[in-house]
């Protein structure tokens, strides 16, 4: 793909941290369900994460499960994850007021119930201020990418000190194949999908989407398998696997040792 080493192009992957985040705020966020069809594996690669967390939760008999979401987006996880058992509360902590809004239009009963908390942070701010093995389970979804790979570390060694002894880690997101031809193929594939925005007569969705995603790819912010499962094991994880590899996204589950 060739159009994939001009000059616009590495000036998009060059895009700072928070000029990545800031795609997503004001119009992406209100046309996030057009995405679904340039990503068709979006929900599937969620439901991979909701399973994650379903078959531990089905393996505990504790009277209460405290889940750490980082990336409420619209909601969709969060309410699953909710669907699974009646003993579980969330957390759920979003940078995207409009976001939040919508989650909360989409799940108004669990808010009032107390079982969902959502909380507009900054996710190292907030965490920092969390307790000590506070949580029983984190879980995200196409979130964990968007960091520096330095941001993400530090925000990585905070998710592990506030998780339970024995808690879970599940996150759905961009975790490069080793073999990067194979990723490759995968961006370039991901590339030609988003023709959908072009289609629908909405050029800067596509333009946004694409400088997002060629972005992911610059090294200061990709996340490889290997490079993330040592990361996880140096900070004390174990149990690490990466599985449901779909495309470009695949999900990682850990554990904090007992």
């Amino acid at each position: 793909m060739a159009e994939l080493a001009t000059d616009k192009v590495r000036k998009e992957q060059a895009q700072t941290p928070e000029q990545r985040r800031a795609i997503f705020h004001g119009k992406l966020s209100r046309d996030y369900e057009l995405f679904r069809l340039a990503c068709p594996h979006y929900e599937n690669l969620e439901q991979a994460v909701v399973d994650k967390i379903k078959a531990r939760v089905r393996r505990t008999d504790q009277d209460s499960i405290r889940v750490l979401e980082i990336g409420t987006g619209t909601g969709l996880t969060t309410g699953k994850i909710l669907e699974i058992d009646p003993r579980i509360t969330i957390v759920s902590v979003d940078r995207e007021i409009m976001m939040l809004k919508r989650a909360q239009a989409e799940l108004p009963e669990q808010v009032i119930e107390g079982r969902l908390a959502l909380r507009q942070a900054d996710a190292m701010a907030f965490i920092r201020n969390q307790p000590r093995e506070s949580f029983d389970i984190f879980a995200s979804a196409w979130t964990l990418h968007n960091m520096d790979s330095e941001y993400r570390f530090k925000l990585l060694r905070q998710i592990f000190r506030v998780l339970k002894n024995g808690g879970l880690f599940v996150n759905g997101d961009k975790y490069n194949k080793d073999d990067r031809q194979k990723h490759q193929r995968d961006l370039e594939w991901q590339i030609r999908k988003l023709d959908v925005f072009r289609s629908a007569g909405r050029r800067e969705l596509y333009d946004a989407w694409k400088a997002h995603y060629l972005g992911d790819d610059a090294p200061s912010v990709s996340m490889s398998e290997s490079g993330s499962l040592r990361t996880m094991g140096s900070l004390g994880f174990v149990d690490m696997a990466i599985s449901d590899r779909m495309r470009l996204e695949a999900v990682m589950v850990a554990n904090k040792p007992l």
